[in-house]
């Protein structure tokens, strides 16, 4: 009988440790998101593409497709329920918590929204409860766009419902998770967009009629039809780090991006507006 007792006191302490489900495949994972700012909406696709050490921490690196081009680094302690993602802003320094699956009812959770005040806000968990064997953490935090309030949660297997994106939220978007992929197999699909996995903008030859970069000796210039709606043109290196924005008038018909400050190498410009949503890279 006392062995027996020791038995079950030994599996119920391996059972507290349990692991969580992975936010990873074994083979693919992939997600979209819908990022929203000044009244425009673009969708990015993400893909898992392989793994990397910083810090000597390892990462998961996740291409994006369609608008930034750029790497996010996420990762993972499923002995914890933790998941984390290096902010793209700070050159890959600074490590953001994303989700925590060991919060309980009723404890607190920070989230990062540096381009408002308070920059940091504090989220309570407001409920708790599984479904299909998934743990839900659900917050008191609503997302900051008013277009779509609905609350911060934490699903097992699946990361957060505001994306991945979403601490800090780098450049003043309000990303929203809207499928997740695992092994070729959806586990996930948000219901603010009916379950579409895509926000369909202009196509590519759209925005070539719409805008033209051309090179010169130092920097470009970007003509664009007179009458488009005013837009942003970011100018960011390799890593990330946001170097120039400037806002454009409607009244306009060109503007030029001046790299003469800016070391040889390549860049990307971004340039977004309500209809258009584009990115490149360029060469000094």
């Amino acid at each position: 009988m006392k062995a027996i007792a020791t038995l079950l006191v030994l599996f119920l302490a391996a059972s507290s440790k349990a692991q969580y489900q992975s936010i990873f495949g074994q083979n693919s994972t992939e997600w979209s998101e819908l990022n929203t700012n000044l009244g425009w909406s673009f969708s990015e696709h993400f893909t898992v593409s392989g793994d990397t050490m910083v810090n000597g921490l390892p990462y998961k690196t996740a291409s994006l497709m369609n608008f930034i081009a750029l790497p996010l680094l996420l990762r993972e302690d499923t002995t914890t329920g933790k998941v984390w993602s290096l902010s793209i802003s700070s050159n890959f320094t600074q490590e953001y918590l994303i989700a925590d699956f060991s919060l309980s009812l009723g404890d607190a959770f920070l989230v990062y929204r540096p381009y408002y005040l308070p920059s940091i806000e504090t989220a309570i968990v407001d409920s708790v409860y599984i479904i299909s064997g998934k743990k839900h953490i659900r917050f008191n935090y609503f997302n900051p766009n008013s277009n779509f309030p609905f609350k911060l949660m934490f699903i097992e297997g699946v990361g957060p419902n505001f994306g991945f994106w979403y601490q800090p939220q780098t450049f003043n978007l309000f990303p929203i998770l809207l499928c997740k992929s695992k092994d070729n197999v959806q586990e996930y699909a948000n219901t603010v967009l009916n379950g579409s996995c895509t926000v369909v903008g202009l196509e590519s030859n759209q925005v070539q009629e719409s805008i033209r970069l051309i090179r010169q000796d130092d920097g470009y210039l970007v003509q664009f039809k007179p009458g488009l709606e005013p837009f942003e043109i970011n100018l960011m290196d390799m890593q990330g780090r946001l170097l120039k924005a400037d806002f454009v008038p409607v009244d306009k018909g060109e503007t030029y991006i001046n790299l003469s400050g800016w070391s040889e190498g390549m860049y990307y410009v971004s340039i977004h507006s309500n209809t258009v949503h584009y990115s490149t890279k360029v060469i000094k």
